[in-house]
């Protein structure tokens, strides 16, 4: 029955769309109820993730592999600045007094 999205890789096709519409959605809420901290926080985390997704879907559709590079390159650089935003002393002493 779900034999066609799971053929070819659509259900990634489902699932990066999902998470654009939880990027949009995420911003929406946090400009329109003025949540704390910045979109930072969530954003580099979503990014990783989106291209590590995106770049498994490539390479399904068979990608040239520099796509597959820029993708993977665009994670790691997302990934690091998760990182550093995690392991910032402002955040942790933020947290510490929460």
């Amino acid at each position: 029955m779900l034999n066609w999205l799971f053929a070819g890789g659509r259900i990634l096709d489902v699932i990066l769309v999902l998470v654009l519409c939880e990027g949009v959605l995420l911003t929406l809420l946090h400009r329109r109820l003025g949540w704390s901290g910045g979109v930072g926080k969530w954003a580099a985390t979503l990014a990783a993730g989106f291209l590590l997704m995106l770049a498994l879907r490539l390479a399904l559709g068979g990608a040239a592999p520099v796509w597959l590079a820029l993708c993977l390159l665009g994670s790691l650089c997302a990934h690091l600045a998760d990182l550093r935003i995690r392991l910032s002393p402002d955040i942790r002493t933020r947290r510490a007094g929460s």
